[in-house]
């Protein structure tokens, strides 16, 4: 007769017994910017779940796509792995299937960290803290949370998919955050233990994309991808909340900072009133709507409208008080949105571009902006909306100007929005990383 073991194997790590054999991992997270947002309710954090699973587990979706997408010949194929992993809604891969998420996500807080603060706290963030101010419908300014938040991230999950996993942390931590306006540098995070295991030790490309190679994918789709991205990093700052002040400036400055010079975006104001802009949008309405205005346009009638490459929808409104108290004849308020190859109009559109603070192993920061690889939407053309979608509006999302148009801000003379914005950043001392 066979004597049994002293001791029984190590009981294998499953949800159910069919299921593959699962692992996890741990890492301890602190945000070093202000959280806006990230309760189910718009303009609110949650009073009860600081950091809610969900949001973290759609984060970690979002950056494994990011991350992996460049080995997928087919679109197709990449989201029929997204969805074995992270599950789907009904019909969202084949019709009528739906599965649950095999990735868990557990949240350890510590309550005590998690501080309300008032966005005006942060001289020099508000650009990106503009959309806590309060409503013109009377809605208040939205709370935030203050930086020093801190937490337990867990993440269960096959133990197949455990190495792409941690790397879609890695790459949420370096590029991502958490809440609302994190590709405006929001909720940003770093490490409080074993940062050499989840933060680059320089802002090298290798290091920064944890393996992503730095070439562009054979195909060009409207899927977001490390590979192939574009970053450009700022001298080191003392701390997180210094350089995601920085790294909002760069944006703030190239969409509206004032100059006498043609690589400053606006002509110089008076007190609190800015001067004209150099882009072509605003003269691009006056053009398109024929009325008689108090500025004459500087741009032709050929719609062109380069900031919609920055995200939509953009709100625009005329100043239409003159210095003297008077009243300026200028269009009304207006919206760019954007139409679909089918014709079908769409509000919103994610930017390709992330402005934040990057957290290094050794503790300090740098002000970073990452442009990710991805094509604008097949046939997708921006247009103005006056309530309505005005006809002959729409132009290429890469189209910067109009054919005889001069480039009153010199950056746009480039070929497209991405290589305007880091010439520009270039002629400011900021480089671009090198792989």
């Amino acid at each position: 007769m066979i004597a049994p073991p002293e001791t029984l194997p190590a009981a294998r790590k499953r949800r159910l017994a069919r299921e593959p054999e699962r692992a996890s991992f741990a890492v301890e997270l602190e945000t070093t910017t202000p959280i806006y947002g990230g309760s189910a309710t718009s303009r609110r954090v949650d009073a009860v779940d600081f950091i809610r699973p969900a949001s973290v587990r759609g984060q970690l979706r979002f950056w494994w796509r990011a991350a992996v997408g460049h080995g997928y010949d087919a679109p197709g194929r990449l989201l029929e792995e997204e969805a074995a992993l992270f599950g789907t809604a009904a019909g969202e891969v084949d019709e009528g299937a739906s599965g649950r998420s095999s990735v868990i996500v557990r949240i350890k807080p510590e309550p005590k960290t998690f501080r309300f603060a008032d966005y005006q706290d942060f001289e020099g963030a508000a650009y990106a803290l503009w959309a806590a101010r309060a409503q013109s419908r009377g809605e208040p300014a939205a709370e935030v949370r203050a930086p020093g938040a801190r937490f337990q991230l867990e993440v269960s999950a096959p133990a197949a998919s455990i190495g792409a996993l941690e790397t879609a942390v890695r790459c949420w931590i370096a590029f991502g955050g958490y809440g609302g306006r994190t590709r405006r540098g929001c909720g940003a995070l770093t490490v409080r233990a074993e940062r050499e295991n989840w933060l680059p030790a320089t802002p090298r490309w290798a290091e920064l994309a944890w393996g992503v190679p730095p070439t562009e994918p054979k195909r060009l789709t409207d899927l977001p991808l490390l590979a192939g991205a574009r970053a450009a990093v700022g001298r080191t700052e003392r701390d997180g909340l210094a350089a995601f002040q920085v790294a909002a400036g760069w944006l703030r400055d190239f969409r509206q900072g004032p100059g006498s010079g043609p690589m400053s975006a606006r002509e110089p104001g008076e007190r609190n009133r800015p001067g004209r802009s150099r882009w072509p949008e605003a003269d691009k309405v006056r053009r398109l709507l024929r009325g008689r205005w108090s500025h004459e346009p500087r741009h032709d009638a050929e719609p062109a409208w380069p900031r919609a490459g920055f995200g939509l929808p953009i709100i625009g409104q005329f100043q239409r008080r003159a210095r003297d108290g008077g009243r300026l004849q200028e269009p009304g308020d207006f919206e760019l949105r954007w139409r679909d190859a089918k014709g079908k109009s769409h509000d919103r559109l994610a930017s390709p571009l992330i402005v934040k603070p990057l957290a290094l192993a050794d503790g300090r920061f740098v002000p970073l902006a990452l442009w990710l690889h991805r094509g604008w939407p097949a046939g997708g053309r921006p247009l103005l909306v006056r309530p309505e979608e005005l006809k002959d509006s729409a132009a290429p999302f890469d189209r910067l100007l109009g054919k005889h148009d001069e480039p009153l801000f010199a950056p746009l003379a480039a070929g497209t929005l991405r290589e305007a914005f880091l010439q520009w950043l270039a002629a400011r001392g900021v480089h671009e990383v090198q792989p």
